[in-house]
């Protein structure tokens, strides 16, 4: 198995043949290419990682897309932006990002997603796992 952020892919075509799993980071919605850059740190992410989906949709190998997420980069509207992009992917899940808090200790975000929001990316999305 395989996890990549999806930034090169022609290495990860030359690595499918070898793979029978691939774990692949979208950092946002990629059509959203700001938001995208913005959380990668690197301009023009996004047609990489499009390429590496595209790449994954095609081989045949089993993967799963993972998108760690946290309200101090994503609102609301964001995060069913991404789980509706990806809607049509055979997995998508979604990570708490754990960010630094006062004492510098690692903290997941309280009470975000709420209920609602779950409940609405999983009417867009059956089975969209959430692992905090």
């Amino acid at each position: 198995g395989l996890h990549t952020a999806g930034l090169a892919p022609r290495c990860l075509g030359g690595l499918l043949p070898r793979l029978d799993w691939v774990g692949l980071d979208i950092k946002a919605a990629l059509g959203d290419a700001s938001l995208h850059d913005r959380i990668t740190g690197r301009r023009a992410s996004t047609r990489a990682v499009r390429d590496s989906l595209a790449l994954l949709r095609a081989s045949g190998v089993d993967f799963e897309c993972r998108s760690t997420v946290h309200p101090a980069w994503f609102s609301d509207a964001d995060l069913l932006r991404l789980v509706r992009e990806l809607a049509g992917v055979p997995r998508h899940v979604l990570q708490l990002a754990r960010l630094p808090d006062a004492s510098g200790s690692l903290r997941a975000p309280v009470a975000w997603p709420s209920p609602a929001l779950l409940a609405e990316a999983r009417a867009i999305r059956p089975g969209l796992l959430l692992r905090t």
